[in-house]
């Protein structure tokens, strides 16, 4: 490599590094305005906000997923009907896949009320809301 090659492979290498920087200030900055649009939105209680722009703006949830070793004993619980359980709970299987719950029949369960919706609440690990801008 001649020294023509080698200084503009050096140019191209600081133009990755600056954009890279550039781009994780952007990051940055465009999670802290995710994260302010999300506190003034939940201080007014609202999950929907009409930008004339931008149109809607919404709050779109964060899905939910389940510490496991809380939700265990339901498994046990004579309490709840076995046809709830197989809807709720996919075990580990051949493939090696772990075992993991699903929240649909999961919030079905929680419907019985009592020490079973609280274990279901107390193994919920709610996930961050974000923001959707614009219709879709």
């Amino acid at each position: 490599m001649n020294q023509e090659q080698s200084i503009e492979i050096n140019e191209v290498i600081t133009l990755l590094a600056q954009a890279r920087e550039r781009e994780g200030k952007a990051r940055d900055a465009r999670i802290a305005l995710e994260y302010e649009v999300l506190r003034l939105m939940q201080a007014r209680e609202a999950t929907t906000v009409a930008h004339p722009d931008y149109g809607l703006v919404k709050v779109k949830k964060g899905r939910p997923t389940y510490d496991t070793g809380i939700l265990l004993p339901l498994l046990e619980n004579a309490d709840i009907p076995q046809a709830m359980i197989n809807k709720a709970y996919i075990p580990e299987h051949q493939e090696t896949v772990a075992a993991k719950w699903d929240g649909r029949g999961l919030n079905e369960i929680a419907k019985l009320g009592g020490d079973i919706a609280e274990t279901i609440e107390s193994a919920t690990i709610r996930a961050a809301d974000s923001i959707v801008i614009g219709d879709k």
